[in-house]
């Protein structure tokens, strides 16, 4: 594989954010075989250590920061939430959905200042809306394994408001990404929703106005940033060990993760697939797969794997 300059350029400034220091640089990067190594030259580097020090530090020190969990759907975030609920268990914390986002929106700043934990499927962004320091929580998933799960996740959950038609209509995995290409409400769960929530856009955006390249390097630059600290599902408990580390949580318990599906079932509906499916769901993942990629490369820089 060789890159174009315009690439090199463009990681240039997601990891480092400045232009390449000379042409030699340039050439030698776009030699680099593919995408997994070039995330890690940048990744390894002394200067994106520096640039991203803030990540490894201890929140000990900070005056009570408000902890964000921003549950990404079947990313473990149920298992994580009672994690996070034992250890917020005598601080105040707001439960964030639909009806309760009015109620915050309503609150006067004093009330703000108050909570500790807010945790619910919510994209980035809320902390603008707080006075205190913050620390923004999310676990990334797999995107094609994540997609299946919810599949499934939706024809056993009786309340959600996709259960009827599903089960109705007895929607194989195939039948569902194709709905999903003509549903909106069921596309924004599902096409490249991990990186699109932490890009922070909000779910009733117009799909055809997205830039998802764009939004891509607006969701990288706020997973890097200081406040904010992810993990893995396939590597749950070392995230839950990091965050302990960093004084996030004091006790990290129960670790069994909520994941709806075996690796064998995903594999017999992967078989099912008409290729027309296939394009669809690879879609639907090119975004969140490079997302996932980079921040996996990155969580195994840190951790010398």
């Amino acid at each position: 594989m060789t890159f174009s300059r315009d690439q090199i350029e463009l990681a240039y400034q997601l990891f480092l954010g400045r232009r390449p220091e000379s042409e030699a640089v340039v050439e030698r990067k776009r030699k680099l075989p593919d995408e997994k190594a070039l995330s890690r030259v940048f990744l390894a580097s002394p200067e994106f250590r520096d640039r991203f020090a803030a990540l490894n530090r201890s929140v000990a020190d900070d005056e009570s920061p408000v902890v964000i969990h921003l549950h990404i759907p079947k990313t473990a975030g149920s298992s994580f939430n009672r994690i996070l609920a034992r250890n917020f268990e005598q601080k105040t914390r707001f439960a964030w959905n639909r009806e309760q986002n009015r109620v915050f929106k309503k609150m006067t700043p004093q009330q703000r200042q108050n909570i500790d934990l807010i945790f619910g499927h919510m994209t980035y962004g809320v902390h603008q809306e707080l006075r205190r320091n913050h620390i923004n929580l999310f676990v990334l998933r797999d995107p094609k394994t994540r997609i299946y799960s919810y599949y499934k996740y939706v024809q056993i959950a009786e309340d959600h408001p996709f259960h009827k038609r599903v089960n109705h209509e007895a929607m194989s995995y195939g039948d569902f990404l194709n709905t999903a290409a003509q549903q909106p409400q069921y596309r924004w769960a599902i096409d490249n929703t991990q990186m699109l929530r932490i890009a922070g856009l909000d779910e009733f955006s117009d799909d055809a106005d997205i830039d998802y390249a764009a939004e891509f390097r607006r969701a990288c630059q706020h997973a890097f940033s200081e406040t904010c600290e992810f993990g893995l599902t396939e590597e749950f408990p070392a995230y839950l060990e990091r965050l302990k580390a960093r004084g996030i949580l004091t006790d990290t318990g129960e670790q069994r993760l909520n994941t709806t599906n075996s690796s064998e079932s995903f594999q017999a509906a992967m078989q099912t697939l008409t290729p027309h499916e296939h394009e669809l769901l690879d879609s639907y993942t090119q975004w969140d797969q490079k997302f996932y990629s980079i921040c996996k490369t990155y969580l195994e820089s840190i951790s010398g794997h």
